[in-house]
């Protein structure tokens, strides 16, 4: 009974001190959504086969939902496999606002950053450039996209209409309690998230013991890889905070951590299954990207990084 209430305990302490900062993060990640994220969206699907490298930029962008767009996009082949493909590899989910919220050294989380978009970048390039040779992966005639600022650069919030499910231009008192709620709600799952993952590797831990999982980890760091990215395949943001911890936590190195987040499209999965309808054609592009994330990993590894 007294492993059980230690356990719980240090779950509790350590989840309860993530929240402010979570919040904060989750903040600032919903004005970038109010503001541009619609705009972000837009130039990717202006880009035509230099959407990769505008993907791979705008995936870094903190931001919740950019690989659905991204598949969406795809599904109606207004943008490349290859920009979905860089999309995806550069979005962090909820990996950027966990680092954040733990206070990792800015210098390495803008290195996690900016391989992630590289990844992408050179990864998306590839694909659309074996397409091409393949003589496939054409695009269909762009078209305006539907939130883009018809006034050009001035943007005036009280025409903006969020992904809220009102269907409705939003005040600017509206869109104050858009951010708060949506943030509110967000830091709530996530924190859910954490807790649950914190409580089980907590027991985990203290039944095993801490060296022995680290000894574990370390001397089969292959395979941590592999095991990542699988992990980071779930279409939930839970994947990407199970990655995270456990590599906040010491248990998983950079390489595999890479290796998973790179992966980590969440609900951009579902939404690519729900509107492609060539099930062989996502299954596909589904094992495309743990290929990547793994080969990634590895030399990631390899390099001793």
């Amino acid at each position: 009974m007294e492993f059980v209430l230690d356990v719980l305990l240090d779950a509790v302490k350590d989840t309860l001190v993530l929240i402010p900062f979570l919040f904060v993060t989750y903040v600032v990640i919903s004005l970038l959504e109010l503001f541009a994220g619609d705009k972000a969206a837009s130039a990717i699907q202006r880009a035509g086969h230099a959407g990769p490298a505008i993907g791979a930029v705008l995936g870094v962008i903190p931001q919740c939902g950019f690989s659905a767009v991204g598949a969406m996009l795809y599904a109606d082949r207004f943008v490349t496999l290859g920009t979905l493909v860089a999309v995806i590899l550069s979005t962090s989910d909820e990996m950027l606002p966990l680092l954040v919220a733990e206070h990792v050294d800015p210098a390495v989380l803008g290195r996690i950053l900016l391989s992630k978009a590289a990844i992408g970048l050179v990864a998306g390039f590839a694909v659309d450039g074996v397409l091409h040779l393949l003589g496939r992966g054409e695009l269909a005639e762009p078209e305006s996209f539907e939130a883009e600022d018809s006034e050009g650069d001035d943007f005036d919030p009280s025409q903006y209409t969020c992904d809220c499910g009102c269907g409705e231009p939003l005040t600017r008192g509206q869109a104050v309690v858009w951010v708060l709620i949506n943030s509110a709600y967000r830091t709530a799952q996530v924190v859910a998230f954490i807790f649950v993952v914190t409580l089980v590797l907590g027991g985990l831990i203290e039944w095993v013991g801490e060296d022995a999982i680290s000894a574990f980890l370390s001397s089969n760091a292959v395979l941590a890889v592999f095991c990542s990215a699988f992990v980071g395949m779930v279409p939930n943001c839970a994947a990407s905070v199970i990655v995270t911890q456990l590599y906040l936590d010491g248990a998983l190195g950079l390489a595999p951590m890479m290796a998973g987040t790179l992966v980590a499209g969440g609900a951009g999965y579902l939404v690519l299954f729900r509107t492609n309808e060539n099930a062989r054609q996502n299954a596909a592009i589904l094992g495309l990207l743990y290929a990547i994330g793994v080969v990634s990993g590895l030399v990631i590894l390899g390099l001793g990084l």
